[in-house]
């Protein structure tokens, strides 16, 4: 009675033996049809059969569950519930899924939101990191490391590849600084060495033809290497290197100094070889730069 269950023994003819619970009257007895599909339902859980009758009551209907007693179904026990109750919980379990659907549209707004922030937190940081190699400055990094999200695989790709520009840029410079100071030397002599020409004789004017023709052919080697070193995107090619006797590349340096520095008095002193190996317009461009260096800042005479 507590639980709203009403029971019902009958025998096979449908007579009923006893019965009670609160609303027994409103559940009709079950018929033969009922009770013989009752007796042929098998043991365990497939004992008996359930099934919703009609209320006598003419209200909604009863559930009905008809097990048999005995191993020969002589007695039945018919246990009875109202439908009501089912209904009911039905609709509670409506309700409480609606109220939980309600509640979670918001919960589901600030859940996408705060995902949102997660995932464009990265690419906000790409975007400014952007704006600051716009504006000039190459050493701005996102900071983001590589790893399964493909957000962070593209900020670490994109830190990679304004380092590419840093070094391309960098390299840029480093070319244009070496191509000023290694042209200036030999634009230098050829300068000096044409002003000479005005008030040199015959034999100083060959002599200077002849050094200017051989600056021009080492600017014209010093541009081409220059052009190679560029294209190695900043990394200085291989060069072969080839037996050199140094004594050559002094005795050249000395003559085009004395060209280019008339009034200065330069000596050399190489009576034997000096084998060495090397490039050799990096080797007399180096001896070169020594020279000239040692007529600008030294004393009268260079040795």
């Amino acid at each position: 009675g507590e639980a709203g269950v009403s029971a019902r023994l009958v025998d096979g003819t449908g007579s009923v033996l006893a019965e009670g619970g609160p609303s027994i009257r409103a559940v009709p007895a079950p018929s033969a049809e009922e009770l013989a599909a009752a007796a042929r339902g098998g043991r365990g859980r497939d004992r008996g059969r359930s099934y919703l009758a009609e209320s006598r009551r003419g209200n909604r209907p009863v559930l009905v569950v008809l097990v048999p007693l005995g191993p020969e179904g002589g007695t039945f026990l018919q246990l009875a519930t109202p439908w009501r109750q089912a209904q009911e919980l039905r609709g509670e379990l409506t309700r409480l899924l609606l109220l939980l659907g309600v509640a979670s549209i918001p919960l589901g707004v600030l859940a996408s939101f705060l995902l949102a922030r997660i995932l464009t937190r990265p690419l906000e940081r790409v975007a400014t990191t952007a704006r600051q190699v716009e504006a000039g400055d190459l050493g701005a990094r996102t900071g983001l490391r590589a790893g399964r999200n493909e957000i962070l695989a593209v900020g670490a790709a994109f830190d990679a590849m304004v380092a590419r520009l840093e070094e391309n840029f960098a390299a840029q410079r480093r070319f244009v600084a070496d191509a000023s100071h290694e042209l200036r030397t030999p634009l230098t002599s050829i300068g000096g060495m044409a002003e000479m020409l005005e008030d040199a004789s015959p034999e100083e004017k060959e002599r200077a033809l002849s050094a200017m023709q051989r600056e021009v052919d080492r600017m014209s080697r010093l541009v081409d290497a220059l052009l190679l070193l560029s294209r190695a995107e900043g990394t200085e090619p291989s060069r072969a290197w080839e037996p050199v006797d140094a004594r050559d590349l002094l005795r050249e340096a000395v003559e085009l100094a004395r060209l280019g520095w008339p009034e200065r008095t330069v000596e050399l002193s190489a009576p034997v070889p000096l084998p060495v190996r090397g490039d050799r317009d990096d080797l007399l461009r180096a001896v070169r730069n020594l020279v000239e260096n040692a007529l600008k800042y030294s004393v009268e005479t260079v040795q």
